[in-house]
């Protein structure tokens, strides 16, 4: 699905004491099949924004277009099919679970929105988050951390979303962990065609998987592109409390010292490492 915001603006609790504006005039777009990166510091209005995203905010001001929907300050009566198009993966997923089962907890989605799934549709949800089928019938309360992780990422992709936001998916995992969940989150992009929306200050995995990203600063984009030309502005970032991959970072460090420079255009590490190896080489020669 593709998304537009025009000129959107929210604000809490308007017209009081505690009056705070967290989006303004904000004007961007993610086009359809995208991995989209949004990141900034506490506060800078990234909740806030994918909270638009389904329409659990409807802006102060302005227009979201996501696909055929559009959301202003009005209400609409097309909430609900929005909402089974988008699939929200909040901090701690895990903690939604409720069911006695597994198999109940990933049908609970598909029975309010009157949507009927099949055993293979279950088998093969259950095989795309890596579970085996077996554990369709045990109590979610006694799987691993892991395991109710992917059972609740399946409970929203039972019902086939067009767009996936991840509000920083991967917070409270292992460094294994991590990487197996934005592992799932890419082949998901790639191999069911989804366009994923993801919240992070992991900016090793918003390098390693995004394809845009947004940077947000007291509600605007202040920048926008490939990360690898943003993260270029490693002043800037690093002004306003982000991180640098730590492959830039080293790159950096490596030409402060050495007088090497290496522009990082995406390499793997066994290509710059046979890039220095031969600097040394033709150095000692």
């Amino acid at each position: 699905m593709d998304i537009t915001f025009k000129d959107v603006t929210y604000t809490y609790q308007p017209n009081t004491p505690f009056e705070h504006l967290a989006l303004n005039q904000l004007n961007f777009q993610i086009p359809k099949g995208s991995f989209t990166a949004i990141v900034g510091h506490t506060g800078s209005g990234k909740s806030t924004l994918i909270q638009h995203l389904n329409g659990l905010l409807r802006p102060s001001e302005g227009t979201v277009s996501i696909g055929g929907f559009e959301l202003t300050n009005e209400k609409n009566k097309q909430i609900k099919a929005l909402r089974k198009k988008v699939g929200m993966v909040f901090q701690y997923p895990e903690h939604q679970l409720f069911e006695e089962t597994v198999k109940k907890d990933i049908l609970f989605g598909p029975k309010n929105f009157d949507v009927a799934v099949s055993d293979d549709q279950l088998l093969k949800v259950i095989d795309m988050v890596g579970l085996e089928p077996e554990i369709l019938e045990r109590s979610p309360f006694d799987l691993s951390g892991g395991q109710k992780r992917r059972v609740a990422i399946a409970s929203i992709l039972i019902l086939e979303p067009e767009l996936l936001v991840l509000d920083e998916p991967t917070a409270g995992l292992d460094p294994l962990g991590q990487k197996q969940m934005m592992e799932l989150f890419s082949q998901l992009h790639r191999k069911q065609d989804i366009t994923v929306v993801l919240v992070t200050h992991q900016m090793e995995d918003v390098l390693a998987y995004a394809n845009q990203m947004l940077v947000l600063e007291n509600g605007r984009v202040s920048l926008k592109g490939k990360p690898i030309q943003v993260f270029q502005y490693k002043d800037y970032l690093r002004q306003i409390g982000l991180d640098i991959p730590e492959v830039i970072e080293f790159l950096e460090y490596l030409e402060k010292e050495t007088g090497l420079a290496i522009p990082y255009r995406g390499q793997a590490l066994t290509e710059l490492g046979t890039s220095i190896a031969k600097w040394v080489k033709d150095g000692d020669a």
